[in-house]
């Protein structure tokens, strides 16, 4: 005979499970997890009493399953959170992350001024765009600029393009499959980017759920400045004058390149950026009028 289960049972084996999986989160990912199977608030999950059916036990369990073993909770939803809205990801897909906000924000902050400044929209570049989430929360939020994302992955592209539907930013946000700017020309106003920082020998001892992501966006060379080094040297080549590059990278990584950048003679400023609890986050550089 199947078990009958009404919502707070199976919730409570859920996080016991989670728990002995070693999950932090444990009580809130299960209650996420059954909130989106049953259509349900936080709060009903607690004061309802009605049994489940099997099927949506099934698939419950399979969840929570899939979750134990350290698949990341955001491809189980398929969906992450990232500046107030809501992001499609897949497997393949690099997961955008709340610090990354923190970069958007400081774009936004320095491109503004710029906007106001000019009659044309702004020219931006997002490389690396995975979901997405940069290049549409940036038209969202901007919408005197266009922007073009670029990403390796086919499978990241097409997730972008459809979160630029969603998010109702299509008509001014585009995506091409590519390897970082190789293929294109300026000038723009704003080259921006979340690239892989992370160093080689550090891919064993990351978390689980980051082990599942696609390497290529964690990981660049023995010290993880790779990309971003690359990345910096198209600077004269693709920005106007007085345009603006900005970066996250690793906490570790910002004053070794600040220092590289303020050794440049093309960048006229550059500054680092701090996420919500002060650690530095990233950095962004401005190219000299005369440069």
């Amino acid at each position: 005979m199947v078990k009958a289960y009404t919502v707070r049972v199976l919730l409570a084996e859920a996080v016991d499970q989670l728990n002995a999986a070693g999950i932090d989160s444990a009580q809130r990912e299960a209650e996420c997890l059954l909130e989106d199977l049953l259509g349900k608030s936080r709060l009903d999950l607690y004061l309802q009493e009605e049994e489940v059916t099997a099927d949506q036990v099934a698939i419950f369990q399979d969840r929570i399953q899939q979750r134990a073993t350290g698949w990341p909770l955001q491809y189980i939803q398929g969906q992450a959170s990232f500046m107030g809205e809501n992001f499609k990801v897949r497997p393949g897909v690099f997961i955008p992350r709340p610090e990354t906000e923190q970069l958007v924000e400081t774009v936004l902050g320095l491109l503004r001024p710029m906007a106001d400044e000019g009659e044309n929209p702004l020219k931006v570049l997002d490389l690396g765009t995975g979901s997405g989430a940069i290049a549409v929360s940036l038209a969202k939020y901007l919408p005197s600029c266009l922007v073009l994302g670029i990403d390796v992955s086919y499978v990241a592209i097409s997730q972008a393009k459809e979160n630029a539907v969603n998010l109702g930013v299509s008509s001014r946000v585009s995506f091409l499959q590519g390897t970082w700017a190789e293929s294109l020309t300026g000038p723009v106003d704003a080259l921006i980017s979340n690239p892989p920082y992370i160093p080689e020998a550090q891919l064993a001892s990351l978390p689980r759920e980051v082990q599942h992501e696609p390497t290529r966006s964690l990981i660049s060379g023995a010290e993880g400045l790779d990309d971003l080094c690359q990345l910096i040297s198209e600077g004269p080549r693709l920005l106007r004058d007085g345009g603006i590059m900005a970066f996250e990278c690793g906490e570790e990584q910002v004053e070794p390149m600040l220092k590289y950048c303020r050794s440049l003679f093309w960048v006229s400023e550059s500054q680092s950026f701090s996420d919500l609890v002060q650690r530095p986050r990233g950095f962004w550089l401005r190219k000299g009028i005369s440069a």
